[in-house]
């Protein structure tokens, strides 16, 4: 062959490994868009999926605090439960305990969710050990309340404890 055929060959050799270079380099590049677009998404689901384990692993390290709080909270369909329980403690530490009254705020109708006050008076008859006992027992109970009187009096030998309280109950929703 001679050399211009030679030459014109290779010149098409050339510029057929140019196009395929130049082909290889788009399908390359496009590859590393795609890849690149995969891991952006891979990454927002790892970031999502990170910040739900987070919260996740608040929520359990979180649960002994939160029952805490949910047990302070005075439903109004508990308000029984806990006179019972209140009553009782008392008789276990030796008091005839007398539920006078269990009133409400007058005129209102409690709605769901909201904060209805309500009053209760209570009588405790026994030793002073264990009226005062019981008195202290009621002041730290874990409910939002006050106690708006409370007495402690002797009567025929035997120690007689009396306090209203305020309760603040609530509603399921």
């Amino acid at each position: 062959m001679n050399s211009l055929a030679r030459t014109i060959i290779m010149g098409l050799m050339a510029i057929f490994f140019l196009g395929v270079f130049g082909v290889e380099f788009y399908l390359l590049s496009n590859t590393e868009a795609q890849i690149a677009k995969a891991t952006e998404g891979a990454d927002t689901r790892i970031g999502s999926d990170s910040r739900a384990r987070s919260i996740l692993s608040l929520q359990q390290s979180s649960k002994e605090e939160l029952e805490v709080v949910e047990g302070a909270i005075l439903d109004r369909s508990d308000l029984a439960d806990l006179l019972e329980n209140l009553q009782k403690t008392g008789v276990d530490m030796g008091l005839l305990v007398t539920i006078s009254s269990v009133s409400g705020d007058p005129g209102k109708t409690p709605t769901p969710g909201s904060p209805e006050t309500v009053r209760v008076s209570l009588e405790a008859r026994g030793t002073w050990e264990s009226g005062l006992a019981f008195m202290r027992l009621i002041e730290n109970l874990p409910y939002k309340l006050a106690v708006e009187k409370a007495g402690l009096m002797v009567d025929d030998g035997k120690w007689n404890a009396s306090v209203t309280l305020r309760l603040t109950t609530y509603s399921e929703k």
